[in-house]
């Protein structure tokens, strides 16, 4: 299991690392080190979120229409945000991240990674812990953000605990 520009894996990362895994993902490296048990696992990394921007960018602005706002015009700025999130939901996830994201699922979950989604589709268990595909905590860690109390009240909010993936194929 090797660390690529999109995923990190915990035993590879440490505090120095936060820029690119964030806090949480860096401290279960440090955690990891110091031979405290940590379940396995990996992180998504910025640069997976900077693909996946970049691809935005290629079909329509993105960064430069909100640097184009006027900090003073809250109703502006509410729009956009609108604007913006409805363009990031809507997009799928470049391939190449979707690959490393399925290689790395599977091999967390030692399954091949054609089992990934075909499992998926006949509602198997290949993590073998009961009702489907084997269930992660997905957590953002929200490195551009973390500074910003709403940021950190989204990403509390939106955590997805102990559930199958949702973005892997079908």
């Amino acid at each position: 299991m090797t660390a690529s520009p999109v995923i990190a894996w915990f035993a590879d990362i440490g505090l120095e690392d936060r820029p690119h895994v964030g806090g949480k993902g860096g401290s279960l490296g440090e955690l990891q080190r110091a031979g405290i048990a940590v379940p396995p696992g990996f992180v998504i990394k910025t640069g997976a979120f900077e693909r996946f921007i970049a691809e935005l960018e290629r079909k329509a602005p993105l960064r430069s229409r909100i640097e184009a706002l006027s900090g003073d015009d809250l109703s502006a700025t509410a729009a956009r945000c609108d604007e913006v999130r409805e363009r990031i939901e809507a997009e799928p996830l470049p391939a190449e991240v979707l690959d490393e994201l399925t290689s790395a699922y599977s091999a967390l979950c030692g399954i091949s990674v054609g089992d990934v989604g075909s499992a998926r589709a006949r509602g198997d268990d290949p993590g073998g812990r009961g009702g489907g595909p084997a269930p992660v905590a997905v957590r953002s860690s929200a490195t551009t953000l973390h500074r910003c109390a709403d940021a950190c009240r989204v990403n509390r909010e939106e955590g997805n605990w102990g559930s199958p993936p949702t973005v892997l194929p079908e």
